[in-house]
């Protein structure tokens, strides 16, 4: 995983803050001075190692160390307006806790309530994917282990004899 895109030729990275962690992308030459003054950090634009794009991607570790060092002087939420305000792409990496009652995950439907019999009410990920003609439920817990066996033995064709038979000799 990493911290960002190595392959890429403009930013695309993940830096420190006094609080937290930023996500910043798409720093191509013509945002290049938008994000020093953003940062706080005009120096950058006549920096040698860092004043044309080649230099930027040949020193990008260099580049990202002297950012990150800078960023994590304020908070998170201190950043975002000024990084904004250049029409940098930027967002704060949020932690568990924080996607789960961030409102535009509850918006999207991107999870959801459901009882399970040994957690209580908890936050479940529903399933991303959605077919056009099968439509699924994630909203209920996984069953419990043997929970369906009798219904999945019946789909195969067995008989509640057959079943039983199977239960008594412990094969199910």
């Amino acid at each position: 995983a990493g911290r960002g895109h190595t392959s890429l030729a403009w930013q695309w990275w993940t830096y420190r803050t006094a609080d937290g962690w930023l996500a910043i992308g798409g720093v191509d030459p013509a945002r290049w001075p938008g994000f020093c003054r953003a940062i706080g950090r005009e120096d950058l634009m006549t920096d040698e190692r860092f004043d044309n794009a080649g230099k930027r991607i040949r020193e990008r570790e260099a580049l990202n160390a002297v950012v990150d060092e800078h960023l994590m002087t304020r908070k998170t939420e201190e950043w975002l307006p000024e990084l904004e305000a250049e029409d940098i792409f930027c967002a704060p990496v949020l932690n568990y806790q924080q996607v789960l009652s961030h409102e535009q995950v509850r918006t999207n439907g991107y999870t959801a309530e459901i009882d399970h019999s040994r957690a209580g009410r908890t936050t479940v990920v529903p399933t991303p994917i959605a077919f056009s003609e099968t439509p699924v439920d994630s909203t209920r817990p996984e069953p419990q282990h043997g929970e369906h066996t009798e219904e999945v033995l019946r789909d195969f064709g067995f008989g509640g004899g057959e079943i039983d038979e199977l239960r008594q000799s412990r094969v199910v």
